[in-house]
């Protein structure tokens, strides 16, 4: 019998990785994604989730998931109104999704989207797992866990400060990642000026102070750098058209060069990271993986406003190995980031061997693939 896998969650990133291995493993298996098509609740502009799903001819469900704020400042009163009418939505929508698919398992990759399939999956009897991203478990993927058969993580089990009905569950498996990311491709080149190169990297909802910070520090940078500057698909094109002439300005009286793009897609990845000395970027799970399987330097500036700091002790990991300076987002001014840059192209010149806390699997897609076709054929 041909089996159907229901994928979904906030990682989609992780998530498609592993659809990749499934798909060469089991060409048999079909696919169908729950996620998030539109950049916001109001508009039509669609997310990289959405392409990357639909570049691999998967069904596509856009739902409308609430989620809960903990937080008390006035100026997120609508937001958390907006989610609170919108988490019954999500799971009226995944009631129907499922009473249409009957997928034989549900895969979650955390995060509120994944939580009203998962219970209401428990509803219909459907069998599901789940992957942790980060080194915490995330308040969604805390309730999705008391209902999974498997919790799977990308970081070793003993890192995670959980009670023994969360451990039991738990197998180490690594993160999924892409084959363009680790079949690194030939290095970008900037006429052959010789200095070294700076990825520069906000992630989704983290692009905007990053751009701002950066582009105040630029014109410092550019005098002992390259920079290779991911500005964030969720940032509006009239930002990102600024930030061009911006940019202009500064490159054509700077030694170093700059490439700006609104959004690199997975196949732009494995060329950045073979081209770049040093990473700033905020503490996501995925990025904070692939500087530590990829053997990168990193300033990190984590989201200080994320559930359970995760943002912070994902990047602590990297820290604690001496492969990252960790700087506080509402203490962080230019001039501090031009210093730590200056430091860790220094430290980065040296190539230091990665110590073994962090040296992090490769195989978490074929790892996490294996699992799931353990779990398929249970």
């Amino acid at each position: 019998m041909v089996s159907k896998i229901l994928f979904t969650g906030g990682h989609y990133n992780s998530a498609v990785s592993t659809i990749d291995w499934l798909k060469k493993a089991e060409p048999s298996i079909k696919f169908v994604w729950v996620g998030k098509k539109y950049v916001s609740v109001i508009g039509k502009k669609v997310t990289p989730e959405f392409l990357e799903v639909k570049k691999r001819n998967i069904p596509f469900y856009h739902i409308q998931a609430g989620k809960l704020f903990r937080t008390t400042s006035v100026q997120y009163v609508p937001q958390i109104l907006l989610n609170l009418i919108l988490i019954p939505v999500g799971f009226v929508q995944s009631f129907l999704i499922l009473v249409k698919e009957r997928p034989d398992l549900i895969v979650s990759f955390g995060g509120f989207i994944a939580l009203p399939i998962v219970i209401c999956g428990k509803f219909f009897r459907i069998k599901s797992v789940t992957h942790e991203q980060t080194v915490i478990l995330g308040l969604a993927n805390r309730i999705i866990s008391k209902v999974v058969s498997h919790i799977y993580t990308s970081w070793p089990v003993d890192l995670y400060d959980v009670d023994k009905s969360y451990k039991k569950k738990m197998i180490y498996t690594g993160l999924p990642l892409s084959e363009a990311l680790l079949n690194q491709k030939k290095k970008i080149t900037f006429d052959n000026n010789g200095l070294p190169v700076i990825y520069v990297t906000g992630g989704k909802s983290g692009a905007g102070f990053i751009n701002d910070i950066v582009m105040k520090s630029l014109e410092n940078l550019v005098e002992i750098a390259n920079v290779i500057w991911s500005f964030g698909s969720a940032i509006s094109d009239d930002v990102f058209h600024k930030a061009q002439d911006k940019v202009e300005k500064i490159s054509r009286k700077s030694i170093g060069k700059v490439l700006l793009k609104k959004y690199l897609y997975e196949d732009d990845l494995g060329s950045v990271y073979a081209s770049c000395d040093i990473i700033i970027c905020r503490g996501g799970a995925h990025t904070v993986y692939e500087i530590a399987v990829l053997q990168k330097y990193a300033i990190i500036i984590p989201i200080p406003w994320v559930s359970y700091n995760e943002q912070y002790l994902n990047a602590q990991v990297l820290k604690n190995a001496g492969y990252a300076y960790i700087l506080d987002q509402e203490k962080t001014s230019p001039y501090m980031l031009q210093v730590s840059v200056a430091k860790l192209l220094e430290k980065a010149k040296q190539r230091p061997s990665y110590k073994k806390s962090v040296l992090v699997t490769k195989s978490g897609q074929e790892n996490l693939g294996n699992e799931i076709l353990k779990t398929l054929k249970k």
